[in-house]
């Protein structure tokens, strides 16, 4: 802001800012205060405005000073928070939409979070669609599987690290871990399939071991096979 010749306030003087350009030349008949809902719309004008701006550094530093990483030193909290957020997630500037999938995965209530990453994932912009299915898989819980899932299906080698990443960190009780990894192992990418072996343990491993001794690519068999042979499975010897 120095450079630019801009002076540098602080955050209470942004929203103050914010709050004078809402309430400017409104007034009512009876009393000549704001209508609230008008004053929220004119903010949301502004604030849509400076998210934006062709500057790039200015829009960060906007959404820094009205957003931030948490709801916690954040100057807008709750609803009014995810109202912004929701305003950032519709600008057209790539670093502002990152800014904001970082956001909901800090909000204090996650519930209005997932189905707004949910239909970040399928985003046509990868790198999007990427921060926003890692910043799900961090957060989700009964919808860990779903996300994992939709993950492996895409084209993108990237999106699928991360949905196997995501099965590999996943406790062993989830009864759908095992079937996620034995579906990553049959994955066209050499790092994909070897980060899914690598995950098996204990009787896992012994079951996707036995179940690979059928596949139709012969290294996977053969690593399959090792693998039962290590542990003294009678099938792999057979």
């Amino acid at each position: 802001a120095k450079k630019l010749g801009v002076p540098v306030i602080s955050e209470t003087e942004f929203m103050n800012l914010l709050d004078h350009a809402s309430g400017a030349n409104q007034e009512t008949e009876s009393s000549g205060e704001v209508d609230d809902s008008a004053r929220q719309e004119i903010m949301n004008q502004v604030i849509t405005k400076l998210f934006n701006d062709p500057l790039s550094s200015l829009r960060l530093e906007a959404y820094k000073r009205i957003v931030n990483k948490t709801e916690i030193d954040a100057a807008l909290k709750g609803s009014q928070r995810l109202e912004i957020i929701d305003l950032a997630l519709n600008t057209q500037y790539v670093d502002i939409k990152l800014k904001a999938i970082e956001s909901l995965g800090e909000l204090s209530d996650l519930s209005p979070a997932l189905p707004r990453l949910r239909n970040l994932v399928s985003s046509p912009h990868m790198e999007l669609a990427s921060a926003a299915l890692q910043v799900a898989l961090h957060i989700a819980d009964d919808e860990l599987m779903g996300l994992i899932e939709e993950g492996l299906t895409f084209d993108s080698q990237e999106m699928r690290t991360l949905a196997v990443q995501a099965a590999v960190k996943a406790p062993k009780k989830q009864t759908w871990r095992e079937d996620v990894l034995l579906r990553a192992i049959s994955d066209g990418v050499s790092a994909i399939r070897e980060l899914a072996f690598k995950a098996l343990r204990g009787e896992e491993q012994v079951s996707v071991a036995a179940k690979l001794l059928e596949h139709p690519q012969l290294d996977i068999r053969d690593r399959a096979a090792l693998t039962l042979a290590k542990v003294g499975d009678e099938s792999a010897l057979s």
